[in-house]
């Protein structure tokens, strides 16, 4: 069974939750790859974990705007290039890391309807902000967006139950 992380984080080498999953996930005779956006920004092919696969991509736009600026546009080329990876690693399970690829999501989830993906998991580090869950448009795309995953993984009990709460959720959350 092959699985492929998506992720934008400061760097694979601090981030312990991921690789903690990495490596539960590998005990159980999982072959994992990770394809991320680093704060660095910098594209690279690399093992990490001791033997993971990692990819590294890299976002032209982020040189050409300051931080903070033209996110939109940068949020697209991050999800055009996970998605080419997507295609080009073909898993049977897509484990997507973090709220900032809710965008990418309707995607995905096509993906795994028309059969490209078997699974799909999206694995939610931190919880939508007290706006967005005061939003009823967004809770209801959200909640949308999260029923038709197949799992959503949170980061701990307390953040589950208040999700659990607030979101109508019929898939299983762990």
């Amino acid at each position: 069974m092959n699985l492929l992380m998506l992720i934008n984080t400061a760097g694979l080498d601090y981030d312990d939750r991921l690789r903690k999953e990495v490596l539960s996930l590998q005990e159980r005779g999982v072959q994992v790859q990770i394809v991320a956006l680093e704060y660095n920004n910098r594209a690279d092919e690399r093992i990490v974990y001791g033997h993971t696969s990692a990819l590294t991509i890299h976002l032209r736009f982020r040189n050409w705007f300051p931080r903070s600026r033209a996110l939109l546009v940068k949020t697209i080329e991050m999800y055009w290039k996970f998605s080419l990876q997507i295609l080009k690693h073909k898993p049977q399970i897509l484990w997507v890391h973090n709220l900032e690829m809710f965008g990418l999501m309707p995607v995905l989830i096509l993906m795994r309807k028309i059969g490209f993906v078997k699974r799909l998991i999206w694995d939610q580090h931190e919880l939508p902000s007290d706006s967005m869950l005061a939003s009823r448009a967004y809770m209801s795309l959200y909640r949308m967006l999260v029923n038709l995953c197949d799992m959503v993984v949170m980061a701990n009990e307390e953040r589950r139950d208040l999700i659990l709460k607030k979101v109508r959720i019929t898939k299983p959350v762990q």
